[in-house]
């Protein structure tokens, strides 16, 4: 839509503060040109304010699709982090009785050598 340019007002202005009529005739109809094909009306700007407004709302349904599935591949892969938890958790006992084992081993055979020599 074109914005609305009183050419007419434009042009007196012009000629009220000297400038000849032909001369305000041109910068009137150059600047009408301009406007008319240039510059947004207040309907050019709320149907572009509707438009942004769809498509944000599209973009915004869209994240929350993906945040839904997002969400439900992490609630399939917390039971898998949870057996992997306990499997560090029983592997980090094991390696602590082995320890534990080799320790009093090596003390008992210490021992052992203390006596002989």
């Amino acid at each position: 839509m074109a914005a609305a340019f009183d050419t007419l007002r434009y042009v007196t202005r012009p000629r009220t503060g000297g400038f000849p009529e032909a001369q305000a005739i041109a910068l009137g109809e150059a600047l009408s040109d301009a406007v008319g094909e240039t510059l947004a009306t207040k309907d050019d700007l709320r149907g572009l304010e509707e438009r942004m407004d769809r498509r944000f709302a599209a973009v915004d349904q869209r994240f929350a699709l993906l945040e839904q599935h997002l969400d439900q591949r992490f609630a399939l892969l917390a039971p898998r982090f949870a057996a992997i938890d306990r499997r560090f958790t029983e592997m980090e006992y094991r390696l602590t009785v082995r320890l534990g084992s080799m320790l009093a081993v090596a003390a008992g055979v210490v021992a052992a050598l203390a006596r002989l020599f």
